[in-house]
């Protein structure tokens, strides 16, 4: 038994092996995630609303309340498998702290503080860090465009071949 906390998935990229539709969806379903507070997606609507995405060239925006340590451990593991990059957000809970994640299709992962309300912060200690680093202005700007992708600003639209109408 974990912390239970609200957390939030936008995921993107290029769907291109012949299962992963039905692989994501699955994960989705199993996760028990839906794109708005409330009754989680059925696999047929996740179907569905992975296909709407693709044909929107959106990206794939999903929450959940009550998630355990505020991880979607099925869904992520499958956008790691299918390479497609996705950040991660949740709330703080007594044993943690409110934080965001971006994992990159090529397996690059950045975490961050975040303020409850998807804004990334600095803590004392990465403020630490990049006073310590060789090249602060390099440091900084590697930050700034981890958080950019961490709050899903420069994720690329979920992708489907031929508008994903065959699952």
């Amino acid at each position: 038994m974990g912390e239970r906390v609200s957390a939030w998935i936008t995921i993107g990229g290029e769907i291109t092996d012949p299962g992963a539709l039905e692989k994501l969806a699955t994960a989705m379903f199993d996760e028990r995630v839906s794109p708005e507070y409330g009754e989680p997606l059925s696999l047929e609507n996740a179907r569905e609303l992975i296909k709407s995405a693709s044909s929107a060239k959106e990206t794939l925006r999903l929450i959940g309340h009550n998630v355990n340590w505020g991880e979607f451990r099925r869904v992520q593991q499958v956008c790691q498998e299918l390479r497609l990059p996705y950040a991660h957000g949740w709330s703080g809970a007594g044993s943690f702290d409110a934080g965001c994640e971006l994992w990159t299709h090529d397996g690059a992962v950045a975490t961050f503080t975040t303020d409850g309300e998807d804004t990334p912060v600095l803590t004392l200690d990465e403020v630490k860090k990049i006073v310590e680093a060789e090249n602060v202005g390099e440091r900084l700007n590697e930050i700034y465009q981890a958080m950019l992708l961490a709050r899903g600003t420069a994720l690329p639209a979920i992708h489907l071949p031929d508008a994903g109408q065959a699952a």
